[in-house]
């Protein structure tokens, strides 16, 4: 019996039912990730108040935490290879390998023997390098995805700058400190209440973009990989 099944497009790959629902539980784990530690960071003077709640904080604030570096390095990894294909550079293809880093050495966290509150460190430093990744990668992929609407591009680029300054926050805070203790003998006891404010609204800035993109692909995987025309999607080892 003849097969008048139509012959897979090259861009098919990329939205396999198998591939477009682990996309989407990605999307849904990083989402819910970065709300739950965002809130733990904001609630983490109180915790610290409360008897007992380092004892179930902690461990919780690193499971989501290993649950977001894992699904934001996956949608990152993905993104790059799908959503750009052959159109990306090898600036984009490396930057994608090495989103596989950060993932590998938070899953290695959980079978680490070390106590709670140091893996929750250590996860804390892997989160920042995570999303300095995606941002960099991000970056050097807006040439690549003028075929998206406008919006969502603007979107995108919101997205990534918030997520650069995040990663970038401890060390620009530390280096603001370092320079006002240097220029005046005694630093004002509202510096760090302004520098904490400001962290706070980064994160809840980078929170609100974070599932504003998280739900658009969750919604949109199949749109998303298969509507820039203009980039003609194609596999990455596919001769032209």
């Amino acid at each position: 019996m003849p097969n008048d099944s139509p012959s897979p497009r090259p861009e098919d790959w990329m939205i396999y039912p198998g591939v477009r629902q682990a996309v989407r539980i990605c999307a849904l784990a990083f989402c819910a990730g970065i709300v739950l530690t965002v809130l733990h960071h904001l609630l983490m003077p109180v915790l610290f108040h409360l008897p007992g709640s380092a004892a179930w904080s902690v461990p919780a604030a690193l499971l989501v935490e290993i649950a977001t570096i894992i699904s934001l390095s996956v949608l990152v990894a993905w993104g790059a290879r799908a959503l750009l294909a052959s159109r990306g550079n090898y600036v984009t293809r490396t930057l994608s390998f090495l989103m596989v880093f950060p993932a590998l050495y938070a899953a290695l966290l959980l079978l680490s023997s070390s106590p709670a509150v140091v893996r929750l460190t250590a996860a804390d430093t892997v989160l920042e390098t995570t999303f300095l990744l995606a941002a960099a990668t991000a970056f050097f992929s807006l040439p690549y995805i003028k075929g998206y609407p406008v919006a969502w591009r603007k979107r995108f680029l919101a997205w990534a700058i918030l997520a650069a300054c995040y990663a970038l926050q401890g060390a620009v805070i530390v280096l603001l400190m370092s320079l006002w203790m240097n220029q005046v003998a005694k630093a004002p006891q509202f510096l760090p209440g302004i520098l904490m404010a400001l962290s706070c609204a980064l994160e809840l800035a980078l929170c609100f973009f974070s599932v504003l993109l998280a739900w658009t692909l969750y919604r949109c995987v199949p749109l998303i990989v298969s509507m820039p025309e203009k980039n003609d999607p194609r596999f990455p080892e596919e001769k032209k």
